[in-house]
């Protein structure tokens, strides 16, 4: 959404910038900051806020995912995190719990970058990325084969939610991978 709209982009970009100040004026108000330019963000943030036991909103799918294991589907999966992120520990847990629990292939792939990578952060904490510091996976699939075939799954449904990719992917090796 912002890389479409530029004056969306420089808002966000700003805020980002004047970050400790924005949260110097917690708890958010509706329509008082700059996520009153992302409506849905805006709400979810607003509701994080007012939820702060363990109630019914944090025990909803998505946010109390061991609750629903066994829902979910048997399907491969790659977990897809960073050893920087406020959710490593999450990601790990939900891979060990599932990779038990189905009988498809599951994959973790964990790196150094950081939750979300933002459009030009090139660090987290102490470590430095450099300004290429693109998010590169490769080596999840035991073969070329395997890798190919979930390409041609994976390309229709991502073209039916508007994400058309071009060219070949690039491949290279990457460590902290966990198979199971």
């Amino acid at each position: 959404m912002a890389r479409a709209n530029a004056a969306l982009r420089v808002a966000l970009l700003e805020a980002r910038t004047n970050l400790g100040a924005w949260l110097s004026k917690l708890p958010l108000k509706k329509g008082a900051s700059p996520l009153r330019l992302l409506p849905t963000y805006e709400q979810w943030a607003l509701d994080l806020q007012s939820h702060g036991d363990y109630d019914e909103y944090w025990q909803q799918r998505g946010y109390a995912i061991r609750e629903y294991y066994t829902e979910h589907a048997d399907v491969p999966t790659v977990y897809f995190g960073s050893w920087y992120d406020s959710y490593a520990r999450a990601t790990t847990e939900n891979f060990v719990a599932l990779s038990k629990l189905k009988k498809s292939p599951q994959r973790l792939v964990m790196g150094p970058w950081t939750h979300g990578v933002t459009m030009d952060q090139e660090f987290s904490g102490d470590v430095a990325f450099g300004p290429d510091d693109q998010i590169r996976v490769s080596e999840i699939w035991d073969s070329r084969e395997q890798f190919d075939a979930f390409g041609e799954r994976l390309m229709p449904v991502l073209k039916d939610v508007g994400i058309e990719l071009s060219g070949e992917p690039e491949m290279l090796e990457i460590h902290n991978i966990i198979k199971r």
